[in-house]
C-alpha cells in the first residue's frame, strides 16, 4: 500500500515504514481521549488516573484522530490515546477467544 502524500517521494526504507505506519494509524477508527483525574490515596499521595472514554472491548465507542483531537481535553488535562486490542476488530467476541 503507497500512501498517498508518499507517492514520487524517494525516502530511505526505515523513513518509508514510519511516513507509511504514521498514515495508517491516523487513518484508523481506533482512537479515545483520555481525561487526567487526581485522587488521594491511602497513604496520603496523589495519584493522577487516566480515565478513557473508550472502552478496549467495544469499537462502538472509538473515534477518529479527527474526532478524537476535537474532544481532546486542555493540555495538562488529558489527552489521546490509541486502542490496541488482542482481538481484531472484525472478529466478532462470540467467535472465542483470539490467539
Amino acid at each position: 500500500m503507497t500512501a498517498p502524500a508518499l507517492v514520487g517521494v524517494q525516502l530511505a526504507p526505515a523513513e518509508q515504514l514510519r511516513a507509511v505506519l504514521a498514515q495508517l494509524l491516523q487513518a484508523l477508527r481506533r482512537w479515545t481521549v483520555w481525561r487526567a483525574r487526581s485522587k488521594t490515596v491511602a497513604d496520603g499521595t496523589t495519584k493522577i488516573d487516566k480515565v478513557p472514554t473508550a472502552r478496549t472491548n467495544d469499537p462502538t465507542t472509538w473515534l477518529t484522530l479527527d474526532q478524537a483531537l476535537a474532544e481532546a481535553p486542555p493540555p495538562g488535562a488529558g489527552g489521546i490515546g490509541f486502542i490496541l486490542t488482542t482481538r481484531p476488530a472484525w472478529r466478532p467476541a462470540a467467535c472465542g477467544r483470539w490467539t
